[in-house]
C-alpha cells in the first residue's frame, strides 16, 4: 500500500501492535502522530522510525488515553504539526482487572472502560471533524476476541470491547455522507504485554481454560502481528474506500479479496455483531 505524505494518529504505539504499525506505515511513507504512556517507549519508537524513513515526519508525544486532557493535547500537537488528517489507528488498550467481576476493584473496572471505550470514543470524536475537513478518510479500531464471545474473569475488557464495535457501526452509517469509513479489526492472538499479564495472574484469578490457552500461545509463539498491520494498512488505503461498519479478522476473513466484492459486503450483515436467534438454529418451538 502506498502512504506517501498521509498523516495519521495511532494511540498505544509504544508497544506491541501500534508500534508494528507505525513502522509499517512509515515504511509506506505515511507521517505520524504516535503516543501512550510511556514517553521513553514513544521516544525511542520515533528513532527507531526515523532510521526507518528519515523523509517521513514523526511526533511523539506521551498521553493516557483516558484523560481527556491529555487527549486534547494529542489533537492540539497533531494540528500544530500537520495541516490534514487522513486517517487514526486505535490501539491502545488494557485488560483491566482480572478475576471474578464481583470481587475485582470497581475503581479498576471502571478504568478499563476508561481507556478501552471512553478514550477511544474520545479520541475519535475528536479526530471525526479534521477528517471531515479533509473530506473523508478512515477511522480503525482495534476490537478483538472480547467483542465476540463472553470472557470470564476479564469482563470489563469484553464489556468495553463489545461497545466499542457497536460505536464504530453506528458511527459508520453516520459517516457516510462526509466520506468517512469506520471499522474494527480483531488481530489475532498475539503475544504481547497483555498475555504475559494473564499469565502472571495465574489459574486461580483468570480460570484454568484462560490461563491454559494463554500458556499454550505464549509456547506457540501467538499469531504474527505482520497480518494485522497489513489488514490496517488495508483499511487505511483507497484500496477499502467502500468498505464501513464491518468488525474483520485480520486471520480468518478473506479480506484481501474484498474489494472484487465490495457491493455485496455492503449490502450484506456479514462481518457485524448480531443476536444469533433461536430461529437461526431452526428450535422447533420458535413458531413466531
Amino acid at each position: 500500500m502506498n502512504h506517501h505524505q498521509r498523516n495519521y494518529i495511532i494511540s498505544g504505539a509504544g508497544t506491541g501492535l501500534g508500534r508494528e504499525v507505525a513502522k509499517r506505515l512509515v515504511l509506506q511513507g505515511a507521517n505520524l502522530l504516535v503516543f501512550s504512556r510511556s514517553i521513553d517507549a514513544v521516544q525511542s519508537l520515533q528513532s527507531e522510525l526515523h532510521d526507518l524513513n528519515s523523509r517521513s515526519i514523526v511526533v511523539s508525544i506521551s498521553a493516557d488515553i483516558s484523560k481527556e486532557k491529555d487527549v486534547d493535547n494529542v489533537i492540539s500537537a497533531f494540528t500544530s504539526s500537520f495541516d490534514r488528517l487522513n486517517g487514526v489507528v486505535s490501539n491502545a488498550g488494557i485488560y483491566g482487572p482480572m478475576g471474578e467481576s464481583h470481587k475485582v476493584s470497581w475503581t479498576d473496572w471502571k478504568e478499563s472502560l476508561s481507556v478501552n471505550l471512553f478514550g477511544a470514543v474520545y479520541l475519535i470524536n475528536l479526530s471525526i471533524p479534521l477528517l471531515i475537513e479533509q473530506g473523508g478518510g478512515s477511522i480503525v479500531q482495534l476490537s478483538g476476541g472480547g467483542a465476540t464471545q463472553p470472557m470470564p474473569y476479564v469482563s470489563s475488557y469484553a464489556a468495553a470491547k463489545s461497545a466499542i464495535v457497536r460505536y464504530i457501526e453506528s458511527i459508520a452509517i453516520e459517516l457516510q455522507p462526509y466520506n468517512i469509513r469506520a471499522n474494527s479489526l480483531a488481530p489475532g492472538p498475539l503475544n504481547t504485554r497483555l498475555l504475559d499479564e494473564v499469565i502472571q495472574q495465574g489459574p486461580q484469578t483468570v480460570g484454568r481454560s484462560f490461563y491454559d490457552k494463554a500458556i499454550k500461545q505464549k509456547l506457540n509463539g501467538g499469531a504474527d502481528p505482520a497480518a494485522a498491520c497489513k489488514l490496517i494498512s488495508f483499511l487505511l488505503s483507497d484500496a477499502s474506500l467502500k468498505i464501513s461498519g464491518k468488525l474483520i479478522s485480520a486471520l480468518w476473513d478473506c479480506w484481501e479479496v474484498w474489494p472484487a466484492h465490495l457491493d455485496a459486503i455492503q449490502a450484506s450483515d456479514a462481518y457485524t455483531l448480531r443476536r444469533v436467534s433461536g430461529k437461526d438454529r431452526q428450535f422447533p418451538w420458535e413458531t413466531k
